[in-house]
C-alpha cells in the first residue's frame, strides 16, 4: 500500500497545474536554451485548451458530463445517450454549429513564434475527423496555423487494439476519444519520430496522466493540466438549469441535423 501511494505521489507531482500558458512558454523558453528545437515537440489539446465553445451547447463540459452519466450507468433524466459511439455522433453533428472563441488571446502568437524557432508543433483532440474542416475553419478565423508545421504526412488509421479512428493531417491529430498518450505514440511511430523533450497541454487530467505514463521513460515530458476554463466548467455542472438549457438546445440541433441527411 505505501509503495502505491509513493507511485501515485510521483505521478501526480510529475503533473504542473496552470490556468495560464505563461508558464509553459516561459518553460519552454528555458527548454530551449539548451536543447535544439528540431528535439522539442510541443502538443495541445483543442477545447476549454486553446479554444472554448461560445456557449454550453457542445462544450466540452457537456460532452464530458454526458460520458461520466454513461459511464456511471446514470438513470438521471439529464442523460441523453445510452452509449459513447451515439453520444460521439451527436457531439460531433452539432459541434460543428458552434463558434468558438478562444482561451488567452496571445496563445496563436506565441505558439507561431515557436514554429518560426523550429519547435515542432500539433494538436492532439478528442474530436472525430468527420469534423476536420468545422474544426479547421474556427482554427483559422483565430489565427491558429498548425498546416505543414512541420508535418506534411496525411493518415486515417485504427488506433491498435482499438475501435478509435487516428485521423492525423497538416500537424491536426483527432482521436475520437482515444487514450491520448497511447494515440501519440501511435502517431509517432507512423510518422518515424522521437523526440528528446514534449510539451503537452489538456484541461483534463487523465490526457496529461496517460501522456506522462507513455512517454516518461522516452523523454523529458513536461505534462500541464491547464485551467483557464475550469471556472466556467464547475459552474455549468453545479446548474441544472444550465444542463437542461444545454441539453435541450443541442438535442433539438441534432435532431434537425439528422432529418436533413434522412
Amino acid at each position: 500500500m505505501k509503495f502505491l501511494l509513493f507511485f501515485l505521489s510521483l505521478n501526480s507531482l510529475a503533473i504542473i497545474e496552470t490556468n495560464s500558458y505563461a508558464p509553459i512558454f516561459d518553460q519552454l523558453d528555458e527548454v530551449l536554451k539548451k536543447t535544439s528545437p528540431d528535439k522539442v515537440l510541443f502538443v495541445t489539446d483543442l477545447d476549454n485548451t486553446i479554444l472554448a465553445t461560445s456557449s454550453d451547447v457542445a462544450s466540452d463540459q457537456w460532452v464530458s458530463y454526458q460520458a461520466e452519466l454513461i459511464k456511471n450507468k446514470s438513470t438521471s433524466s439529464l442523460k441523453l445517450f445510452n452509449d459513447f459511439p451515439t453520444l460521439l455522433e451527436a457531439w460531433h453533428s452539432v459541434m460543428g454549429l458552434q463558434k468558438m472563441r478562444k482561451t488567452e488571446d496571445y496563445i496563436p502568437e506565441k505558439i507561431k513564434s515557436l514554429q518560426n524557432r523550429g519547435v515542432e508543433t500539433m494538436i492532439l483532440t478528442s474530436r472525430g475527423h468527420v469534423i476536420r474542416d468545422a474544426t479547421m475553419r474556427e482554427l483559422g478565423e483565430h489565427n491558429f496555423d498548425f498546416d505543414k508545421k512541420p508535418f506534411t504526412q496525411t493518415f486515417r488509421a485504427t488506433l491498435d487494439n482499438t475501435e478509435r479512428t487516428v485521423d492525423f493531417k497538416n500537424g491536426i491529430a483527432m482521436t475520437e476519444g482515444a487514450h491520448k498518450g497511447n494515440a501519440l505514440e501511435f502517431i509517432l511511430k507512423r510518422l518515424n519520430k522521437s523526440y528528446d523533450v514534449i510539451f503537452f497541454v489538456d484541461d483534463h487530467k487523465k490526457h496529461t496522466l496517460r501522456v506522462e505514463e507513455v512517454f516518461s521513460k522516452k523523454s523529458k515530458v513536461y505534462s500541464y493540466r491547464y485551467g483557464k476554463e475550469d471556472a466556467n466548467v464547475n459552474a455549468y455542472r453545479n446548474s441544472l438549469n444550465r444542463i437542461s438549457k444545454s441539453n435541450k438546445s443541442l438535442l433539438e440541433q441534432y435532431l434537425t441535423n439528422c432529418s436533413r441527411h434522412l
